[in-house]
């Protein structure tokens, strides 16, 4: 049993918050009655959003597999899954998963290319993003002398670095111990 936002966001249904959000709306119900923030579920149940179930084909499926990718950004892609200006998202790039969604560990600016990971679990993206990012600090830094950083490259997160094989707009499975997390 799981509270029914990690549940269907698991599934890719929505985010979390998106899915809480619906919640406090009361805009989905499980088993013909008014979903709470916290109510727990297993999949079987009936689950409806405003009033149109939600498949169960992938609730079932098993694959419980923590996929992580390396992905090299190129500049001119945003690292959101939708633009209300229409540019062109990281996502796009990305395969497509069976079960959940894939989810940025940190993102980069419109014009900074470089390393990104997705994973498929929320959990681990949170451990991977704690070990802190540079939050903009290397323009900054050269915005402190008077300088303007027009192209910016992120090589390496952490012990991870980006092959210099790996073409932009490209992505390659990694493998990253869940222990050491």
């Amino acid at each position: 049993m799981q509270r029914i936002q990690k549940f269907l966001a698991q599934y890719g249904i929505a985010s979390r918050r998106t899915i809480e959000d619906w919640i406090k709306l009361q805009r989905i119900k499980i088993d013909g009655k008014i979903a709470k923030l916290g109510d727990q579920i297993n999949g079987s149940e009936e689950i409806r959003l405003d009033n149109k179930i939600l498949e169960h084909k992938n609730f079932t499926n098993t694959d419980n597999t923590i996929k992580i990718i390396l992905y090299h950004k190129p500049v001119g892609k945003i690292c959101t899954r939708s633009d209300p200006k229409n540019r062109p998202t990281v996502f796009a790039d990305l395969p497509e998963l069976t079960i959940g969604r894939w989810v940025a560990v940190g993102r980069l600016d419109l014009n900074t290319s470089g390393i990104l990971l997705f994973t498929n679990n929320g959990d681990v993206a949170n451990k991977l993003i704690l070990t802190e990012g540079k939050n903009r600090e290397i323009k900054r830094l050269f915005a402190s002398q008077g300088l303007i950083v027009n192209r910016l490259i992120r090589i390496r997160f952490g012990d991870i670095v980006l092959p210099k094989t790996l073409q932009t707009g490209e992505y390659i499975p990694i493998k990253v111990d869940p222990q050491s997390l």
